[in-house]
């Protein structure tokens, strides 16, 4: 009986040897993968230290400096150790729980409105799996440039002014001055960008092609001369419309008849 106890004992434990190292290799593949995944966001904002997001809390410094909070706030994330207080450790535990909740939901709704996601499924999707959210915005096909200025809030009191990439991302706003870091964009500073020059097409290495000439075609042989038409004879005189009337008589007749000679 004691030896059974004993192999369950040890199954008990190999168990639980094999959890833990489950665990261990998740939380460090969860932990890589989004690594990844804010240094392309940090490289896609433009931060001159995108390598940064694999630094532990300096990564989620940056993080909330992006979504237009104070990076301070990010130290909420260390009030579970306030409960280690006496008397009043829950309660501070708790409050600066809910205050991180808060603050990590606003960041959320700036980073979505900076990368052209601004409708409330990826407000809640962000807020309730925060985790697969950052995958999905570092990873994903979104070809839509970061927009600093596009981050209209909510702030949470404390919150400096939204910072502005300092350098462009690769591949987005080509030709676009950029302003400098912690400065909002001047649009009376906006230089258009020059049209670019073209190098001239090059020349054919065969001669040109000779023309076609159509061949010259053959004068028309005047034809021969025609006769001059026959005159037409006189028309008939036009017969009388009133037949002739008759020499009126005198208007008195003679009263003496005429003399002989």
């Amino acid at each position: 009986m004691y030896s059974n106890l004993s192999t369950w004992h040890s199954l008990i434990a190999i168990f639980a040897i094999m959890v833990v190292i489950f665990l261990a290799l998740f939380i460090v593949a969860a932990y890589v993968v989004s690594a990844l995944a804010l240094q392309r966001l940090f490289r896609r904002a433009g931060l001159p230290t995108p390598g940064a997001a694999w630094v532990p809390f300096w990564n989620l410094w940056l993080l909330f400096e992006l979504g237009g909070q104070h990076g301070a706030w990010s130290l909420l994330t260390l009030s579970g150790s306030l409960s280690l207080i006496p008397y009043i450790g829950d309660f501070l535990s708790f409050v600066g729980s809910v205050a991180y909740v808060v603050v990590l939901v606003f960041v959320v709704i700036n980073l979505n409105k900076a990368t052209g996601r601004n409708s409330t499924g990826w407000h809640v999707f962000g807020a309730l799996l925060n985790t697969i959210w950052i995958w999905v915005i570092g990873f994903g096909a979104n070809t839509h440039p970061f927009i600093p200025q596009a981050r209209s809030g909510p702030f949470f009191p404390g919150s400096p002014m939204p910072r502005v990439a300092a350098y462009p991302p690769p591949g987005y706003l080509q030709g676009y001055p950029q302003q400098p870091y912690g400065y909002p964009a001047d649009p009376q500073q906006y230089v258009p960008p020059q049209q670019p020059t073209y190098p001239p097409a090059p020349q054919s290495p065969y001669p040109p092609r000779p023309t076609y000439a159509a061949p010259p075609t053959s004068p028309i042989p005047p034809g021969s001369p025609t006769p001059p038409a026959p005159p037409s004879p006189p028309a008939p005189p036009a017969p009388p419309t009133t037949p002739p009337t008759d020499p009126e008589p005198p208007a008195t007749p003679p009263t003496q008849p005429p003399t002989t000679p």
